[in-house]
């Protein structure tokens, strides 16, 4: 058995340096066969071996009118994930929900909940929220309201950024500080719901990290995707956390108690809040200058593969 596990650790650090010294990987491209990255880890682990993560990015607050940006989401091993999707799939067919989970169609009994009693849906909640927590590591969860991001925004003049992608660029911030600080060694995969305007600008800044080796290695995402959450059932846990904490910091502030499902929601690990000026100013400016470092970074690869040809 010994000789099993140090084998079975010695392929999976072979794939993971491949996979941080690679600069061919391409992370807009998800790849459900046999020769995907994390196929490749799950057939060298075992059952309680934490072999990769994968995190799951939703948002709510970007209709008109909205006065709160939110972004929030799951992180979960491979091995999690996949009891999940099993568990989640097998509670919305036995609910005769055919078209996934989406929290504005449950909450306003459209489509496949049309019909529901309060007692039937309490009951299906609840059954989902306990899903979400046996099944996952980690809640990142992160939200502006827009009348401060905006005046905080001001202040640094003409900056390209949206409150979409600064609670996004958060996100990301905190699954990195939360990836280091827990000595992650395996490679994370990110996942952002598909259909934000302002998706393609994160995912190009956050592609050109990953394809940074320093960046990777500090962040330890290997890649970024954009998804359908009809398809990719973590990112309906997305949806249902965004979409709930949208509602109560839109109603209540962050300073009262959250009722349920919310506080069964936040009784996980939990990184993120929404923030204020003081802080929205203090995160805005780091921003900044990891963009910064990125242009840099991509200039000097420019100029070196100039250099080369």
């Amino acid at each position: 058995m010994m000789a099993l596990r140090e084998l079975t650790a010695g392929v999976l650090t072979r794939l993971t340096k491949q996979l941080m010294d690679s600069d061919k990987i391409n992370p807009m491209r998800y790849n459900t066969s046999t020769d995907s990255v994390l196929t490749e880890l799950l057939l060298f682990s075992k059952a309680e071996y934490m072999v990769a993560l994968a995190a799951y990015f939703d948002e709510s607050g970007n209709h008109d009118g909205a006065s709160i940006m939110v972004v929030a989401g799951y992180v979960a091993t491979a091995n999690q994930w996949k009891a999940f999707d099993h568990s989640w799939s097998l509670a919305l067919r036995a609910a005769n929900v055919k078209n996934g989970f989406h929290s504005t169609d449950f909450e306003n009994n459209r489509k496949d909940f049309a019909g529901w009693s309060q007692q039937k849906k309490v009951r299906f909640l609840s059954e989902l929220v306990d899903i979400v927590r046996t099944n996952t590591t980690l809640l990142i969860c992160n939200g502006v309201r827009h009348d401060d991001f905006h005046r905080v925004k001001s202040e640094y003049g003409k900056v390209n950024i949206s409150a979409y992608q600064f609670c996004s660029e958060l996100c990301m911030h905190y699954l990195s500080s939360w990836a280091r600080e827990s000595a992650q060694r395996y490679p994370i995969e990110v996942f952002f719901e598909q259909g934000n305007k302002y998706l393609s600008d994160t995912m190009k800044l956050y592609i050109e990290a990953t394809n940074t080796n320093y960046l990777r290695e500090q962040s330890r995402v290997v890649k970024i995707s954009a998804a359908d959450k009809y398809e990719y059932t973590p990112l309906q846990a997305a949806d249902l956390i965004a979409y709930e904490t949208y509602r109560f910091w839109r109603d209540k502030g962050a300073r009262e108690a959250p009722r349920f499902p919310l506080s069964a929601l936040l009784s996980t690990k939990y990184r993120g809040g929404l923030h204020e000026d003081g802080t929205i100013r203090n995160h805005f400016g780091q921003i900044l200058k990891i963009r910064s470092r990125l242009k840099t970074t991509k200039a000097r690869r420019k100029h070196c593969d100039s250099l080369a040809s």
